[in-house]
């Protein structure tokens, strides 16, 4: 009967192991001058125009609603975390859990081929800088790779 005991004590803290590793399936990454290779889901994304006279609050000064604009995203294949280092600079912020990242509008037309596609995509991460820019981190990508269904 102990012996018994002492497989299923052992089973149960394997299993727990197994559970908390695959609790722990965030990714670092990290901001340029580093390459980054992510792979997921691109689509489009809709979000409240954060221009003049809206500045992301949703509504202007007459209560206006701010119109949609699409921007055209990766939705990572599990969440990621991207860590700010002395090399990317003082006023870069880190994030954790990252789950949706806005692809650079300059590249936008590019990538938008691969829309609802599952994509290999290598570039530059970098922190969003201005009101024009919709998720808090964004992709410069250098190549997309689709992948399989």
């Amino acid at each position: 009967m102990n012996v018994i005991l002492f497989y299923v004590a052992i089973f149960s803290v394997l299993i727990l192991n197994a559970s908390l590793a695959a609790a722990e399936t965030t990714d670092r990454y990290y901001y340029e001058p580093n390459m980054s290779q992510l792979s997921g889901h691109v689509e489009w994304q809709k979000y409240r125009d954060a221009q003049p006279p809206f500045f992301g609050e949703g509504k202007d000064g007459e209560g206006n609603l701010a119109p949609e604009v699409n921007v055209l995203v990766l939705i990572p294949d599990r969440p990621i975390n991207v860590t700010a280092t002395a090399q990317t600079g003082p006023d870069e912020d880190s994030y954790s859990n990252v789950e949706i990242i806005e692809i650079d509008v300059v590249y936008a037309r590019s990538i938008e081929r691969y829309l609802g596609r599952r994509v290999t995509v290598s570039g530059y991460l970098y922190e969003r800088q201005t009101g024009f820019e919709y998720t808090d981190v964004l992709l410069d990508p250098k190549s997309v790779t689709p992948l399989p269904h």
